[in-house]
């Protein structure tokens, strides 16, 4: 993703992360910090992991038990897809999802993420060392209330960290926001956005 952002040449980003977005989007920006503009936080963390519950899911789903799921039924993909949405996906959605992992072979490697959450600490240290030099950027949080696995406390530190936020709450959504809020997480964005804001303005003169 470095390698990406650099080979595009990119400044004036206003990024949005969720999930795992969070700790790689946000070591992205503190190795190109004027480059961004603002950020876009959806259902996320960035720091090493700190409640039970997130340490005892990664040594699960992370684990051997994750590992055969995975192979055995695309036990982690279902999983997510079962307990990460409020809406119920259609048969031709959840087809769509499931059709990356038709061969056990692509299975297997579902496990890794969440293998990952306590894995790469060091990592997460290092990300969560350098949030506060994005601190002052503009950053708006939009927040599944039904969430699984990130909550308040996570969104309550962002809050902290970011000087300059502004919260959306979203009541109907779990962990992918983006599937359960689209139009909800759109319009946020569209009434927060500076350059929406400076367009909006100069059309009104």
């Amino acid at each position: 993703m470095a390698e990406f952002f650099e080979k595009m040449d990119l400044h004036g980003v206003t990024m949005m992360v969720q999930d795992w977005g969070g700790p790689i989007g946000f070591a992205i920006a503190e190795k190109y910090p004027d480059r961004i503009d603002g950020f876009v936080i959806g259902n996320t963390w960035a720091w090493p992991l700190e409640r039970t519950g997130h340490k005892v899911f990664s040594t699960l789903m992370g684990g051997w038990p994750g590992q055969f799921a995975a192979w055995c039924c695309n036990g982690v993909v279902r999983f997510f897809l079962s307990q990460g949405m409020e809406r119920n996906l259609s048969d031709a959605e959840l087809a769509m999802y499931l059709a990356p992992f038709a061969q056990r072979d692509a299975r297997t490697p579902t496990h890794v993420f969440p293998a990952q959450l306590w894995d790469a600490d060091v990592f997460l240290q290092d990300v969560y060392a350098g949030l506060p030099m994005l601190s002052e950027h503009p950053a708006l949080l939009v927040w599944g209330l039904a969430d699984f696995a990130f909550k308040e406390p996570e969104r309550s530190r962002f809050e902290r960290l970011f000087t300059k936020h502004k919260t959306v709450l979203l009541e109907n959504a779990g962990h992918f926001i983006q599937e359960d809020a689209p139009e909800e997480i759109a319009t946020a964005i569209i009434a927060w956005h500076p350059a929406t804001n400076r367009k909006q303005a100069h059309f009104g003169e």
